[in-house]
């Protein structure tokens, strides 16, 4: 059983995390959702499930905010994947400790500066 990390339940993350918990819930995956908002992951786990008509016991939402270093740490050390929907800006914390720990980083944005200084340690 994999586990999927998913940083960021924005106004964009709705439709992949409904497309994450129909998938982990048909290949036996889990699925773990954090945002900074209160309850914001809570809210869009459980509408996805709903919509979904899937119970969430393959899905937790955590609340934590990305500069949580333990918080950040423990959540990929125990992710197989991680997807950050973070603002740009932010995705060299996440990316550093993928491959700390060895994670694969997917993520829809360009890859900035900070990232491209990284390109050694990646390849």
């Amino acid at each position: 059983m994999s586990k999927i990390l998913l940083f960021g339940a924005g106004k964009s993350a709705t439709v992949l995390i409904d497309y994450l918990v129909v998938q982990c819930a048909r290949l036996n995956h889990f699925l773990e959702v954090v945002d900074a908002g209160p309850q914001v992951a809570n809210q869009k786990v459980a509408d996805a499930c709903t919509r979904a008509g899937i119970s969430a016991e393959r899905v937790t939402s955590r609340q934590y905010s990305i500069d949580s270093e333990p918080d950040r740490q423990a959540s990929i050390q125990s992710a197989d994947g991680v997807i950050s929907l973070l603002p740009p800006h932010l995705h060299s914390i996440v990316a550093k400790d993928c491959l700390h720990f060895q994670r694969p980083l997917f993520t829809a944005s360009y890859v900035d500066d900070q990232v491209k200084s990284m390109r050694a340690d990646i390849e």
